[in-house]
């Protein structure tokens, strides 16, 4: 998982260097073939015309790729630096996935992640659980028409570390709040959901003694729920 989720932050550069990977063997494969082709051919003209597809081929695939690379780098993806190398990588990953389905999304770190880190969770598990409550936001406000709006807080209430997940998306289902922590239950099969998620958010919790609570709010404040993990030792759950 944490491996997954440190990889996945780089979704699009790794795609470009996932493409390279097939495209350059089959380029060297081209020159070769090219190359041996020249040494048989005695045609100055098929050897002219040979020479000319290939360097068409490479400026094609050149330009395609320094494109995707241009487009990456302008898309203007500011996020907090907590200096955990997985966290910020997850961080503008999720950046980059809000983006693209035209969300705002906040980040608010106001406590020390490396003593968070140090006392009440590990580093897997805190990238684990927050890659899953985010996408459970990216996916929840995916479903409605306002505009849409993530926030996301790592924070210190009462001396006691807490993860705050908030949005102004779809409330969950009470068929899936019904089953939290006993069975995968989803209702967004279409839009990525899986049930896999809560799952993972729950036993994470109950590992670390953590309560997890939901709290809904009106239609008319800014986000229509927030998820609260609070590392307070008592690991309970309140919907």
């Amino acid at each position: 998982i944490y491996m997954k989720w440190y990889f996945h932050n780089i979704k699009t550069l790794s795609e470009i260097i996932h493409k390279d990977n097939k495209l350059i063997p089959a380029l060297e494969l081209s020159v070769k073939t090219f190359l041996i082709s020249v040494a048989q051919n005695d045609c100055k003209k098929e050897r002219i015309s040979s020479a000319q597809e290939l360097i068409e081929q490479i400026e094609h695939i050149s330009s395609e790729r320094a494109g995707i690379v241009k487009s990456y780098e302008q898309s203007d993806i500011s996020t907090p630096q907590t200096g955990i190398p997985i966290i910020d990588a997850l961080f503008s990953l999720m950046a980059y996935k809000a983006m693209n389905i035209h969300t705002t999304i906040n980040f608010v770190i106001s406590s020390n992640i490396k003593q968070m880190l140090n006392t009440v969770i590990s580093e897997e598990n805190l990238s684990t659980l927050l890659a899953d409550l985010i996408e459970n936001a990216l996916i929840a406000v995916a479903h409605t028409n306002k505009e849409k709006r993530i926030l996301v807080e790592l924070l210190k209430e009462n001396e006691i570390y807490c993860i705050k997940i908030s949005d102004n998306g779809v409330p969950f289902p009470q068929e899936v709040l019904n089953n939290l922590g006993i069975q995968r239950i989803t209702t967004h099969k279409d839009s990525g959901g899986c049930g896999i998620g809560m799952m993972s958010i729950c036993k994470i919790c109950k590992e670390n003694n953590a309560s997890f609570t939901i709290k809904k709010f009106s239609t008319e404040e800014l986000y229509s729920k927030t998820i609260t993990i609070r590392f307070d030792g008592l690991g309970s759950i309140n919907l």
